[in-house]
């Protein structure tokens, strides 16, 4: 059986027509059966792909990631096995966008078919056929998938160029250079690239995650340090792995 949990929205488009609809003379209905099995091959291989990626993720996890954050991978992970809820931890959300893409595609050329199938039916005066799939576009969105305006999500506030001080004053220090990029925003983080690539300072671009008010940043040759956001987001303060006092200051976004 289809796995369909997560289709609510579009589960209307899946709805038998009238038996003279999908009867194997009417060419049009042949079409449609192709257009729903196609759709259907789309979302698995969609859902399929978005699982290995998770499961490459969650190797990663494993191997860099503390233990809190490895939990909560699973546990969205499984959820989206069992029921289709998608994942909010930040870790596969380049991942997700591909796969809800996917989706979006998917339903967007089923809706295309069956609009098309409804005017064939027109043409062919099978009104009853055209009204059932008319009811059924109705009841979905438009057949091209929407390019919404939608408001520039905020970015993290560690995300920019910081300045990091590794170490007590008075003491020996170690000072680098390394910027954190957005997570799920590809723009944001090419931009920053090529800022970095022109700019008369070099960073080092790191990765973190959060987990509340607390975040795990990954730096270069494999260092982590725990910090807390401060100073309205123009500063951080915490300890990495070795227990050294770790402070950052904000250079640039």
């Amino acid at each position: 059986m289809p796995f369909r949990p997560f289709l609510l929205s579009v589960t209307i488009l899946t709805l038998a027509l009238p038996v003279g609809a999908q009867d194997s003379a009417d060419p049009i209905g042949k079409t449609i059966e192709a257009a729903r099995n196609r759709f259907e091959t789309q979302i698995q291989a969609a859902r399929s792909r978005f699982v290995e990626a998770m499961e490459k993720r969650g190797e990663k996890l494993a191997n860099s990631s503390d233990l809190e954050d490895l939990k909560r991978f699973r546990t969205e992970k499984d959820a989206f096995l069992a029921n289709g809820d998608l994942p909010s931890n930040p870790f596969v959300a380049l991942e997700k966008r591909n796969y809800q893409n996917e989706l979006d595609r998917a339903k967007s050329d089923l809706k295309k078919a069956l609009f098309s199938a409804r005017a064939e039916y027109v043409k062919a005066g099978k009104i009853a056929e055209a009204e059932a799939l008319d009811s059924e576009l109705r009841a979905g969105a438009s057949p091209v998938v929407e390019r919404v305006e939608k408001q520039p999500v905020p970015l993290d506030p560690i995300v920019g160029f910081w300045r990091i001080v590794i170490g007590k004053r008075g003491e020996k220090q170690t000072i680098i250079n390394v910027y954190f990029p957005p997570v799920d925003n590809p723009g944001v983080r090419s931009g920053m690239a090529r800022r970095n690539q022109t700019s008369p300072v070099k960073y080092f671009q790191g990765s973190w995650s959060k987990s509340g008010d607390i975040y795990t940043l990954h730096g270069p040759n494999g260092s982590t340090a725990k910090v807390k956001m401060g100073g309205a987001g123009e500063g951080f303060a915490g300890r990495n792995a070795a227990g050294a006092t770790v402070v950052g200051f904000r250079q640039q976004r």
